[in-house]
């Protein structure tokens, strides 16, 4: 990545991932690099110009393919990226979990790869790596890496407790995990190290490896019977604890964990479609989780005492007793955003927009077939959005529109899908939307916009709307 840095103007390169089973290159791993001028997020899945023929206008003159960012390449329609060889046992041992179980050689690109880490051009000359990847076979892969062996834990010491109990009670406070942290150092425990070293800002290589080290044998120390339930390399750290995790728990492993003073600071946690419940009164800075999609979930969810802290919720509902309970809890004071699936979810976000308590200023329709968000929603004054299901879940490109009665929609890319995340699919979306919107282009994780975008979306949808970036989307 370094040396396409130095010798390119690409902005990110994305690392993509796959493992072919089911042919005659059965267990070999492949890996691409996607390049872009975007900063953030090249657009996945790639469509590679090598694939696409051009097009002419009525005078023969050649345009730009509007579903091909020419801002982007791999190494079939770049001649700057190389092929890359990853073929050895170990890097297969390291990527296999986050491959698709059903890749072949016959797919495509953007069905039979999945992204694993993105690099980004630094501020200083260097690279700044994110690992994305997702485990695909969780399971296996909790089996697969035994927890470390327990040691006697800081914890224990009750003054640490005292002072790690004011880190979980005040989430965004790096003051509390400073005074921690030093009270840590003086007794020369090595988590006091990864709690400073976390802190400090910018590091140097020395700083960033020995951070990488500590993390490598702290975290999982710290995790205990979590990792039980979380896949290796799942977790992830923020400032010195764990603050998101992908969670595929079982039933046994959920009970070991139950407690665990380590979920004090967990912020978000995704769930796999396996997963059992693991929604636990000791999560007192939680402020994202989902999907929520069993009575077991929902019993945790409604049956505490103390409100939650969850401030995005995606949920599935399927009964009436649980619509009852989602729109008249008082155990979700500082709900902001809800995206609710099942066979229930309009009966749901009808009761959520007229409730008598805390009304979220955004709710998301999982799968909404046919159905818009009506006027007389919009003008209770929410945001309504609409996105495509994906394996209970949603995926692909969020349409919300509002809040009120304006006539505006923003446009959120909220997860990959090899054919409702592409450009084309976003202009299929958007054609079929009555002529008159204002219609914002807006950032995620997964999307970053910039101008070219609008103007290929304005070409491709005959310019019936009004499309512009999101304002703070840089050009």
């Amino acid at each position: 990545m370094a040396e396409l840095f130095a010798t390119t103007d690409y902005q990110s390169i994305l690392f993509v991932v796959s493992q072919y089973w089911n042919d005659n290159a059965d267990d070999e791993l492949h890996g691409k690099l996607v390049a872009s001028k975007r900063h953030t997020m090249p657009l996945w899945p790639h469509v590679c110009a090598y694939n696409h023929d051009p097009i002419y206008d009525d005078e023969g003159n050649e345009q730009p393919n509007p579903v091909v960012d020419h801002g982007e390449g791999c190494n079939w329609c770049s001649p700057a990226i190389g092929y890359l060889d990853i073929y050895t046992t170990a890097d297969t041992r390291a990527f296999e979990t986050f491959c698709r179980e059903d890749a072949t050689q016959g797919m495509d690109i953007g069905e039979a790869y999945l992204p694993y880490a993105i690099g980004r051009r630094g501020a200083d000359g260097g690279v700044e790596i994110e690992i994305l990847g997702v485990p695909q076979r969780p399971a296996l892969e909790i089996a697969a890496h035994a927890p470390p062996p327990t040691t006697s834990s800081w914890i224990d010491d009750p003054r640490a407790r005292a002072l790690y109990e004011l880190v979980c009670a005040n989430p965004r406070d790096d003051g509390a995990r400073l005074v921690l942290g030093d009270y840590l150092l003086e007794r020369e425990h090595p988590h006091g190290e990864l709690i400073a070293l976390s802190l400090a800002g910018a590091l140097d290589s020395d700083g960033r490896i020995r951070l990488a080290q500590l993390l490598a044998d702290q975290a999982q120390r710290w995790l205990g019977p979590l990792a039980d339930l979380i896949p290796h390399d799942s977790a992830r750290f923020e400032r010195g604890f764990l603050a998101h995790a992908y969670v595929a728990a079982t039933p046994e492993a959920e009970r070991r964990a139950r407690g665990h003073p380590a979920w004090g600071t967990v912020e978000r946690i995704d769930m796999s479609w396996e997963s059992a419940a693991v929604l636990d009164a000791s999560m007192v800075s939680l402020r994202e989780i989902g999907m929520l999609d069993s009575d077991e979930d929902h019993e945790r969810l409604f049956g505490v005492k103390r409100p939650w802290a969850i401030e995005k919720l995606r949920i599935a509902v399927e009964d009436a007793s649980t619509v009852d309970a989602l729109a008249s809890t008082t155990l979700l004071p500082k709900l902001e955003e809800i995206v609710v699936a099942g066979s229930r979810r309009f009966d749901a976000i009808a009761r959520l927009a007229r409730g008598d308590t805390r009304r979220p200023k955004k709710i998301v329709v999982v799968d909404p077939g046919t159905w818009p968000p009506s006027r007389e929603l919009l003008e209770l004054g929410h945001t309504i959005g609409v996105v495509d299901a994906w394996n209970g879940d949603r995926a692909g490109w969020e349409l919300a529109f509002g809040p009120g009665a304006d006539d505006k929609i923003v446009v959120t890319m909220v997860g990959w899908h090899p054919e409702r995340g592409t450009l084309a699919a976003l202009h299929a979306k958007i054609a079929n939307v009555p002529a008159g919107y204002v219609i914002e282009l807006a950032p995620s994780p997964y999307f970053t916009p910039v101008a070219r975008d609008v103007e290929a979306l304005i070409a491709a949808t005959d310019r019936r709307h009004h499309i512009v970036l999101q304002t703070s989307v840089a050009q």
